[in-house]
């Protein structure tokens, strides 16, 4: 099957989930808001999602927020990046209320809870004064379909390697390193058709399958994230396979770079998440017991990894990752 069509549960965003929010402008900039200063919300969003940054979000049908906008020195000097920071510095509460009635200019709002997870809304918006409040209203988008429904979707296609410029490698410990597409011999990874929601964007779940790389150590300039100074051939296997040429895998994350049409290097990205084998009983049983004990009893695990012949390693993810890798010895 070359595409399929995924879906995810539609997220309820309630005011007292909301830890402090972002607004983003259609010339980038943006602008933190506090939660004391969030004083209302309400919204439906699209069934369809959109492409956004690395992942999925949705997009706003219809609703709004409620804000109070302060001046406070602790609100302003919150996170900011905006064209004119003089006037926002001066003026906070006046630059942010005006900046909003005069332009108009919100394409992107982002939700923080208190993990420091956010979750995306893509959204045009028209903004207005109810007294002391800035009302920013959404405004339907009558090419975007139907909300009625409590899901989203999305048709995406399958990750063909044939499209693949390169691939960051992420591991459960913060340890990362860039992979080429010439290194990429095959993928054929399968993804559960329910789109889980990352720290920031909704993403497609790995569930099972495998990578095969060939590593080549001409690429000196590698992109890594390792506990090592330089990312040979030999680092990296060690990093994946162990010592011993076979280890418990713990890649959580894949971020994929597509090439992409026109010229100039234009890319396209998409960050996978990879499951742990372990069910969510089972983690919450671990994770109860190093509450109880405070040692470590949870470690992730997302398959195997093992050396093969000619130079190759095998990636393999899911619950029959071992049963996987036997099939390329």
């Amino acid at each position: 099957m070359n595409s399929r069509i995924y879906t995810f549960k539609k997220k309820e965003i309630l005011k007292e989930e909301v830890d402090f929010l972002y607004l983003f402008f259609d010339n980038g900039d943006g602008v933190e808001i506090d939660k004391s200063e969030l004083v209302d919300l309400s919204f439906k969003t699209y069934e369809r999602l959109v492409y956004d940054n690395q992942g999925y979000a949705p997009v706003a049908a219809n609703g709004f927020i409620k804000l109070k906008i302060s001046d406070i020195k602790k609100i302003r000097r919150r996170n900011h990046r905006l064209a004119d920071n003089k006037a926002f510095v001066t003026d906070r509460k006046g630059y942010v209320e005006n900046r909003c009635l005069t332009e108009n200019g919100i394409n992107k709002i982002w939700f923080f809870n208190d993990l420091n997870w956010h979750y995306p809304l893509l959204c045009s918006v028209l903004s207005r004064m109810e007294k002391e409040y800035l009302v920013l209203e959404f405004i339907p988008n009558p090419t975007m379909g139907a909300f009625d429904s409590d899901t989203h979707k999305i048709m995406l296609g399958a990750l063909n390697k044939d499209y693949v410029s390169e691939i960051m490698i992420d591991c459960e410990n913060c340890e990362s390193f860039q992979v080429y597409d010439e290194e990429i011999l095959d993928i054929n990874l399968t993804m559960d058709k329910q789109l889980v929601w990352g720290a920031s964007e909704i993403y497609r779940n790995v569930t099972s399958g495998y990578i095969i790389l060939r590593l080549n150590d001409k690429y000196d300039d590698r992109q890594h994230h390792l506990f090592v100074k330089n990312a040979t051939v030999r680092a990296i296997t060690n990093r994946l396979c162990g010592r011993k040429g076979v280890a418990i895998c713990d890649v959580c994350h894949l971020y994929v770079e597509y090439l992409f049409p026109g010229y100039g290097g234009n890319r396209n990205k998409e960050c996978f998440e990879i499951a742990d084998v372990k069910s969510d009983e089972e983690i919450e049983a671990l994770t109860k017991i190093e509450e109880e004990t405070c040692s470590a009893a949870y470690y992730y695990e997302s398959g195997y990894c093992k050396k093969l012949n000619g130079g190759k390693i095998i990636i393999a993810f899911g619950k029959n990752a071992e049963k996987t890798i036997s099939k390329f010895e």
